[in-house]
């Protein structure tokens, strides 16, 4: 009975704070649950609200469930929102190196002095975005978007496209010498 009603509690609340954003995003009431909307909806947890992927499927556990509900009582037979929206949640079991940040910008300038710009910038993208050799070499300039944060990978592993947030900007200019 109280873990009913704890999960309630929280479908509860993970919709109130879907319909808030909806309104103060959009000027007024959501009237339709649409997928455009879940999916920026999604961005914006992970960029403005800097939340974690385990929180980000937490809210989306009450759009899931809400989502359901329209599809079983007949207001619509659109799927808004499944399982394969959920993001990643990668558990830390044993990490197989650790590197420290410091170690990480020393290496980032050492390429930028000694390779050049392009270099930086791909070793920049990998070390900040975690993409493979592969999937950074593929990438065009369109599937990069510094406002919303985000890379769309379009050939990953298995040739899926996913796409990948990160929070800190970083400015790549040449070094003043």
């Amino acid at each position: 009975q109280r873990q009913m009603c704890i999960r309630d509690r929280a479908y509860c609340q993970g919709m109130k704070e879907y319909m808030r954003w909806h309104e103060e995003t959009f000027g007024k009431r959501m009237k339709m649950f649409l997928r455009a909307n879940v999916l920026d909806y999604i961005s914006y947890l992970r960029t403005v609200k800097g939340l974690s992927n385990r929180s980000v499927n937490a809210k989306l556990a009450s759009l899931h469930s809400f989502n359901l509900y329209l599809i079983a009582a007949g207001y619509t037979k659109e799927v808004v929102l499944d399982k394969q929206d959920y993001l990643k949640v990668q558990l830390a079991y044993a990490s197989p190196s650790t590197v420290s940040r410091e170690e990480v910008e020393r290496f980032r300038q050492e390429i930028l002095e000694h390779c050049g710009i392009r270099d930086y910038a791909i070793v920049t993208i990998l070390a900040y975005a975690g993409l493979r050799i592969s999937e950074c070499l593929a990438l065009r300039v369109e599937d990069i978007s510094l406002p919303a944060r985000e890379i769309k990978v379009r050939h990953g592993k298995g040739d899926k496209m996913r796409v990948v947030y990160f929070l800190s900007l970083i400015h790549i200019s040449e070094p003043t010498r």
